[in-house]
């Protein structure tokens, strides 16, 4: 038997979806890096995304939000 899940829908509209941003930021004099925000908390790269934005003198917070970006059956 599958557990029930409670579900709060933030901005609801017509589609699913989401918003990602890619900010450029200078880690050294010459050096650029890009670093992806938004969307992005479940992915394998959460963790290096994490430890670049500290370098930025920017620390995250924890945010218990999940987003499903697929359609039909894929959401």
């Amino acid at each position: 038997m599958k557990k029930k899940k409670k579900v709060c829908i933030i901005g609801a509209g017509t589609a699913v979806g989401g918003v990602v941003t890619t900010e450029k930021v200078e880690l050294m004099s010459g050096v650029d890096c890009d670093i992806n925000d938004g969307v992005q908390g479940g992915s394998s790269s959460y963790r290096n995304s994490t430890l670049l934005h500290r370098q930025v003198d920017f620390d995250p917070s924890p945010v218990q939000m999940r987003a499903s970006l697929g359609q039909n059956s894929h959401a």
